[in-house]
């Protein structure tokens, strides 16, 4: 490892040299190219108009003698050739250099053929052809700005070329130069991060192999140093971590040994991982060690393997004289199925017995109850000629029965809606009406209790079939519920909307609001929300029997803004 990180760092330390040398070198001539050149031309173009305004006078004199020693003396100067040319017949005048100057008699002829055609301005020309400049001035009249001459210099710049290759070969040095010092570097800083890595490297491997007793000394560049803590610190809380999840896996095994609910638990192959003490009672499983066995040998009902072997879901199971549900689920980590098995044997009679209980202690109250309230009304009448505070005492027990009786008679309603299959009637009717009137029943005890009730709609809900006085009722339940919940001043809302199951009725109050939990739970028989009410959790009961009956489905929720929204929802006439 300490090879390759040393490798490594130095070819990527070379690299990065030479590129940025290359980069700086290849720019840097370029620039200075750019430079020179520009600055050549500059001074070229300076020329060219210097003897252009020398040649002015010289020429409206046709002084040849002063305008040959003016271009020859230019040409040394320059170290290139100057021609004068007259604007008229385009034809030479002077030149610094012997021999027909086909050129510069070219670029004249070119100039003045622009000029006369009005192409291009009449100003300073510079062309480069090659590794030559070519630069024509116009000669003119200052006081007239008349066109007398050209004055046309024609320079090499080949020397820019031998300065550039110069200065390259002096980057290329300073390139290589600087490549050794970075071979250098990059294996001085490659030593001094590979040993501590390899420390580190060692350590992880320890690690990997369960060791946690291990400590890296902290070295090395900034980084490197904040690698080794980092590995240090891992060392510590995978100690503590799996000191702490043995412990709890002692705990886990101490709370399945304790559990009144059975757990077994398999892998894909079926496989027992885990089963409890509880879990081989009630499925009836032998004695002995049952980790590692099948699953199938260890339960020979079929039934019972069919519903382990689902892998999720809520099942119930009859295994002899028990009623079983059995709960299974896949693993997080997709590796078996966990299974929780819970003996309902006794909560399905209890259940059975409550039901039994409220239907017969109905029938059996309901007569005792009239005749008491009948005798309390005769007292209440005047007939026992008892005292005032005597009558007003068989008044709050005349008023104690009512309610008694309101009790009885919704007990009995239960009942009967229970044994009923379905609504008596089924004829076509609009919830919007069903609502309307349960507000105009209930508009009383709203006012007493200073609740406004108001109904809401979203168009024209179509129409369903059911009982009119079942859905009334359970239309005043929910009303009735709000209201009693609503504390004054505030607004029950009686929404009905078309929804894609049907049509849906719902009362939002300004109550307290439920919880999550007791979504389900206020459907329920004697589940009340608040004793303050005095109401004994019969009505929302009846209301669900009700619109069961119809077909439809009951739902409760908190309301963000508080409160909570009671209602049910119904299908739509076909």
């Amino acid at each position: 490892m300490t090879q390759s990180v040393l490798g490594r760092l130095t070819i990527t330390h070379l690299l990065v040299a030479l590129a940025s040398v290359v980069l700086v070198a290849a720019l840097s001539s370029h620039l200075f190219s750019v430079y020179y050149v520009s600055q050549r031309r500059g001074e070229l173009v300076a020329a060219a108009e210097t003897l252009a305004r020398a040649s002015e006078d010289l020429l409206l004199e046709a002084d040849r003698e002063q305008l040959f020693e003016l271009t020859s003396t230019g040409g040394e100067m320059l170290g290139g050739r100057i021609c004068v040319f007259d604007a008229e017949s385009a034809r030479l005048v002077a030149s610094s250099h012997a021999g027909i100057p086909g050129q510069e008699q070219a670029a004249a002829e070119s100039y003045l053929q622009a000029s006369l055609n009005a192409t291009e301005a009449e100003t300073t020309r510079v062309e480069c052809q090659g590794l030559v400049y070519s630069i024509t001035v116009p000669v003119r009249h200052r006081p007239s700005d008349e066109l007398l001459g050209l004055v046309v210099l024609r320079c090499p710049i080949a020397g820019i070329q031998r300065i550039v290759a110069a200065q390259r070969f002096s980057s290329v040095l300073a390139a290589i130069g600087a490549a050794l010092l970075a071979v250098l570097l990059a294996v001085m800083a490659s030593r001094a991060v590979s040993r501590p890595l390899r420390d580190i490297s060692q350590a992880a491997q320890r690690l990997a192999e369960g060791d946690f007793d291990v400590h890296v000394e902290p070295r090395g560049p900034t980084e490197v140093a904040m690698l080794a803590r980092a590995t240090n610190w891992s060392a510590r809380n995978l100690k503590d971590t799996f000191a702490q999840l043995s412990a709890e896996r002692e705990k886990l095994a101490d709370v399945l040994v304790s559990m009144s609910d059975g757990v077994l638990a398999y892998d894909e192959q079926g496989e027992v991982m885990l089963v409890n003490e509880r879990a081989r009672e009630l499925l009836l499983l032998p004695a002995g060690e049952l980790a590692g066995g099948d699953i199938e040998e260890l339960l020979p009902e079929p039934d019972l393997r069919e519903t382990l072997g689902n892998g999720t879901g809520d099942e119930p199971l009859a295994l002899g004289s028990r009623k079983l549900h059995v709960t299974t689920a896949r693993l997080s980590s997709g590796g078996g199925t966990v299974a929780v098995i819970v003996d309902v044997s006794e909560a399905e009679r209890l259940e059975r017995m409550r039901r039994d209980f409220v239907a017969n202690a109905s029938h059996q109250l309901r007569t005792p109850l009239t005749s008491i309230r009948g005798y309390l009304e005769a007292l209440s009448d005047g007939t026992a000629a008892s005292p005032g505070q005597q009558a007003r005492c068989l008044a709050i027990a005349l008023e104690q029965v009512g309610l008694l009786q309101g009790l009885v008679d919704q007990l009995l309603e239960l009942s009967r809606l229970q044994a009923r299959a379905g609504p008596e009637q089924r004829v076509a009717l609009s919830l919007v009406e069903v609502a309307e009137r349960a507000c105009e029943h209930l508009a009383p005890l709203a006012d007493r209790g200073g609740v406004k009730l108001v109904v809401e709609t979203d168009g024209n809900p179509p129409q369903i079939e059911g009982d009119p006085d079942r859905l009334l009722q359970a239309t005043h339940n929910l009303l009735d519920n709000a209201i009693r919940y609503t504390p004054a001043g505030e607004t029950v809302h009686v929404r009905v909307r078309q929804r894609p199951q049907g049509v849906e009725l719902a009362v939002a109050d300004r109550g307290p609001g439920i919880s999550e939990g007791q979504a389900e739970a206020v459907w329920e028989r004697f589940q009340s929300g608040d004793d303050k009410t005095g109401a004994a959790g019969l009505g929302l009961a009846i209301t669900k029997e009700i619109v069961q009956a119809h077909d439809g489905q009951v739902s409760a929720r908190s309301n963000p803004a508080g409160g909570a929204t009671f209602g049910f929802i119904l299908p739509s006439r076909t």
